[in-house]
């Protein structure tokens, strides 16, 4: 997915959080599955910002992000949220991480993530919600996004695999049954330590071809790919649950 800048006109909304201890990893700088906590948590506040709540039932599809400067412990972080373009049943999230340094802001984060609407109760995509183009259509200026899937498959890597199992916790499942996307990211973020150093991450792409449910026997796949960078699969019951392509920077 491209990163498209800030719009002209539109909807954007600006939160603030504080990197802490909860956050971070052994060397003080944030860990993956933090980030992607923040982005998700900024998306709801946009929502309830607006007097819409959690703004409905809305799973993800994809998430692309680059780092130009990894946020550490204590930094302040200004979160800008916006729509980033429109499909028939989804929409794409843009946000923008940037940390306040004495010589001012400095853009920490930037990342898009596309989210399919669900009806809550059938779990089954569904239109927009009625108040969604109202709210969010200025700010993606007519632009139009695909929840097409691109990442290669462990069949596909042609390089030597490693397969480990992952356990879930009780406290990796959300509200609509299944781990949950910043979870997720917590086993990148620990198959990634394992072939280097989290630290040197300058981007990723992460796709969710499927829920990890309760009951499920989770590996993570990985091997090193073009550069020596790491190619992670999350498979359950032999199927691809997630896919993520980093680069190092």
């Amino acid at each position: 997915m491209s990163l498209v800048p800030p719009p002209a006109s539109g909807r954007i909304f600006v939160a603030s959080r504080r990197v802490r201890l909860g956050d971070v990893a052994l060397d003080g700088r944030m860990r993956l599955d933090a980030v992607a906590r923040f982005l998700q948590d900024t998306g709801n506040e946009d929502t309830e910002d607006a007097g819409l709540g959690d703004g409905g039932g809305w799973l993800a599809r994809r998430m692309t992000f680059e780092v130009t400067r990894w946020p550490v412990r204590g930094d302040e972080l200004t979160l800008a949220t916006w729509c980033g373009g429109l499909g028939a049943r989804w929409a794409e999230r843009r946000t923008r991480a940037t940390v306040a340094t004495p010589d001012g802001p400095v853009v920490a984060v930037d990342a898009s993530a596309l989210w399919i609407h669900v009806d809550v109760a059938t779990g089954r995509p569904a239109p927009r919600p009625d108040w969604f183009d109202g709210l969010y259509a200025e700010a993606a200026a007519g632009r139009t996004v695909s929840t097409k899937l691109v990442l290669p498959g462990p069949d596909a890597a042609g390089a030597p695999i490693s397969t480990r199992p992952w356990p879930l916790r009780s406290t990796d499942f959300d509200v609509f049954g299944h781990v949950n996307n910043a979870i997720a990211w917590a086993a990148i973020e620990d198959e990634v330590a394992r072939h280097g150093d989290p630290a040197r991450v300058g981007a990723a792409d992460v796709e969710y071809r499927g829920a990890i449910e309760p009951g499920d026997e989770v590996e993570v796949v990985s091997t090193l790919g073009g550069g020596g960078e790491p190619r992670i699969w999350l498979t359950a019951g032999g199927n691809v649950r997630l896919a993520a392509a980093l680069r190092w920077a």
